[in-house]
């Protein structure tokens, strides 16, 4: 049983013996199952349990609100539960508040419990990941004393690693991927690179590209760490090899976005060592048919578009969306579930706003920010400046539809997400890694950026996204052909901001003219939130994190993967649908 499932067992039983008229063992229950609703959040190794809930009006149980007599309670659950996974748990919330004289047994008694939970597919990926990561945080925590466990762990998950096959498809990538996390990046590289580099080549030969490409990626990472560029750079080869094999046949959108992650990769391979290598000429190749891709590309690009949500009944709507999908559905729902703006709407209302109401815009208007600057002056409607006008209104516009979107799908349907799922940072890896949007090298950063803005950690997500965002534009512009930096008198090259990244026309080109708009109104407009410019200039507060602004932004970037997500995958399956049909037998005479 996961710890949500042990939370809801626990408040039953509290309730029951609440009715059986046994107090002591309701307030036992029900302070444990308050302990196992806590959600668990592993980068912040300081405060590992956090409020499942949180909202503006309050947030669920926090390790702050349980009181001396709730901890006396958790000491008789720990001493008394048969519940591997619920001692855990309660053996580590009493390592962090419990009495300090036995803190230091209790994370022992938390390591103990941690270490027994299997470490086999369906469990890792349940709670095993979480209880390998914790356990061997404790260990690493508490030093010398448990130094010859946390060796003990590692070697578990070293030995697993190496013992894996291909039909472990990533299990093995998220082992390693918690040993590099803690520290094992010299001590257990050589032979973790060894071994995903051994099951990517299996996973070659079964045909599986799509586990061969990651493992193999996460193989070079190892072999770096190893201080072998020739295995590293081998790793980089055959990445790139499995994007080009799979851009062979598609259809041009797909083979275009394959070919982009392509020629990133073979990016990786330093200047200096690319001519042994051949590496030029590939990139070179590589252009070639990206360039041809693209021109295909064009015609068949076309947004996915799930229909509005219908918002008259607002929260009950948004959370019904969400509500009993898988984890991975849900998300998309979250991503999907309600367009961008429509640009060319929000111009026919802003006409027609300025017809119905022409005092709105018979004077100049000044806007200034929460600081006190001015930092935009509208003209009147005497100045013959209607363009100044009409963008003004849409802007106005477009800052009513953020806070309404924002109350109304957004928050309830990503808090209704919360309380029935937690992605991990690796699935944000994967639909980052698979959206063809976000450059290879920066398939982390922006992860972060979506992980922890769905931790609703806005502040931290505001200003991890906002210059990955600017960057993935960037590259893509540059892939296309386009000019992205200016040279200075002095003939100094420097790259262009987003405001001017934007500008191009190219621009509306690559992204579709609602989602450029979207994209200015949110992060260079200065008559919107300019989140791009404020973060860049420190001006972005800690108010962002209660801003409809800040939640907006971080539901466009995830909007922005999970399109391209979904993108690849049902371009994917057209294409195996086309190929199948291809390959049919043809009816006998008669049928």
């Amino acid at each position: 049983m996961t710890n949500h499932e042990i939370s809801l067992a626990l408040r039953e039983a509290s309730a029951r013996a609440a009715a059986e008229g046994d107090a002591t063992l309701a307030e036992q229950y029900d302070v444990a199952s308050r302990v196992t609703f806590l959600m668990t959040r592993l980068d912040s190794p300081g405060e590992p349990f956090m409020p499942m809930i949180v909202t503006a009006l309050g947030s669920s149980g926090s390790l702050a609100d349980f009181t001396p007599e709730d901890i006396v309670s958790l000491e008789h659950v720990v001493a008394e539960t048969s519940n591997e996974t619920l001692r855990a748990r309660v053996a580590d919330v009493l390592w962090l508040i419990g009495p300090k004289e036995k803190r230091f047994e209790y994370a022992k008694q938390a390591i103990a419990a941690y270490e027994k939970h299997p470490i086999d597919g369906d469990s890792w990926y349940s709670e095993g990941d979480d209880a390998m990561r914790r356990a061997m945080h404790l260990a690493r925590r508490l030093g010398k004393p448990l130094a010859e466990t946390h060796e003990r762990l590692a070697k578990v998950l070293e030995s697993a690693i190496v013992a894996a096959s291909a039909e472990d498809k990533f299990l093995p990538v998220s082992m390693a991927g918690v040993l590099w996390d803690e520290g094992r990046g010299q001590v257990s590289a050589a032979a973790i690179a060894a071994a995903l580099g051994r099951l990517s080549a299996e996973a070659e030969a079964a045909g599986d590209i799509y586990t061969a490409r990651g493992v193999a990626i996460a193989a070079g990472q190892w072999f770096g760490a190893a201080e072998d560029a020739e295995g590293r750079f081998d790793q980089i080869d055959r990445v790139a090899d499995l994007w080009i094999a799979e851009a062979k046949g598609r259809g041009g959108l797909v083979a275009a976005v394959l070919l982009q992650d392509a020629l990133q990769t073979l990016r990786q391979i330093p200047r200096a060592s690319r001519p042994a290598r051949g590496t030029n000429e590939r990139i070179a190749d590589t252009v070639r048919l990206m360039q041809a891709a693209n021109e295909d590309a064009l015609a068949e690009m076309h947004p996915i578009d799930s229909g509005p949500i219908d918002i008259s009944d607002g929260v009950r709507s948004a959370e019904n969306l969400i509500r009993g999908k898988s984890g991975h559905d849900a998300l998309s729902a979250l991503a999907l579930g309600f367009p961008v703006a429509n640009v060319a709407e929000t111009r026919e209302r802003a006409i027609k706003s300025i017809q119905e109401h022409p005092l709105s815009s018979l004077f100049q208007t000044t806007h200034i920010a929460p600081d006190g600057r001015v930092i935009h002056k509208t003209p009147g409607a005497g100045d013959d400046d209607k363009e100044a006008n009409i963008h003004r209104q849409m802007m106005h516009d477009h800052g009513f539809r953020v806070a309404l979107v924002t109350q109304t799908f957004i928050a309830p349907a990503l808090l209704q997400l919360r309380s029935e799922h937690q992605p991990n940072l690796a699935d944000f890896e994967r639909y980052c890694r698979e959206s063809g949007f976000v450059p290879l090298d920066r398939v982390r950063l922006f992860a972060k950026g979506l992980y922890f803005g769905f931790e609703l950690d806005l502040g931290v997500a505001v200003h991890l996204l906002a210059p990955q965002l600017e960057n993935a534009i960037r590259q893509h512009l540059k892939a296309a052909g386009v000019l992205t930096t200016t040279v200075d008198e002095h003939g100094i090259e420097m790259e262009i901001g987003l405001t001017n990244l934007m500008e191009r026309p190219e621009a509306e080109v690559l992204l579709g003219p609602d989602l450029s708009f979207e994209i200015r109104a949110i992060f260079t407009d200065q008559l919107g939130p300019n989140l791009r410019n404020d973060v860049a200039h420190g001006l972005v507060g800690d108010n962002i994190a209660g801003a409809a602004s800040g939640i907006y932004a971080w539901w466009l970037c995830l909007k922005i993967v999970m399109t391209g997500f979904w993108n690849r995958v049902l371009a994917a399956e057209a294409d195996g649908a086309e190929t199948a049909a291809a390959t049919e037998d043809p009816p006998e005479a008669g049928e």
